[in-house]
């Protein structure tokens, strides 16, 4: 049988996740293999991983710490870094708390987000009928 090249391996693995991922839409900061603070904002997460975008590179096999405001911090390798972007894989898990609480804040950037385009919108329009 023939096997796949390394970068379709990577890319299948993205393909069929175990778990699926949900948006989430954090900012936090992070360590970095002793290196003080980055910034990071998580993108989507899963209970065993996340999808981020840092303000510095974090190189592949890095291992950083995640701060959370509740639960304490999360451990995580890095396993890809393109563009800034990052994805990691948990040492561990996050707690049903963590989890929630972070597609909480996806959610609710999705409905605020939405809401804000709306009115925007509405308003436009009401100035434009005020001004005619």
């Amino acid at each position: 049988m023939a096997t796949l090249p390394s970068r379709l391996i990577g890319a299948v693995h993205q393909i069929a996740r175990a778990e699926s991922r949900r948006p989430a839409l954090w900012t936090t900061r992070v360590e970095r293999d002793g290196v003080p603070h980055v910034g990071l904002t998580l993108r989507n997460v899963s209970p065993s991983g996340f999808m981020g975008m840092a303000s510095a590179q974090i190189p592949a096999g890095s291992r950083i710490t995640l701060r959370l405001p509740f639960g304490g911090s999360v451990q995580a390798n890095v396993r890809w870094s393109f563009n800034g972007r990052i994805g990691c894989r948990l040492c561990g898990r996050f707690s049903r708390g963590q989890l929630a609480f972070l597609m909480l804040c996806g959610g609710l950037n999705s409905l605020l987000s939405a809401a804000a385009l709306r009115i925007a919108f509405l308003l436009g329009c009401l100035s434009l009928i005020i001004l005619a």
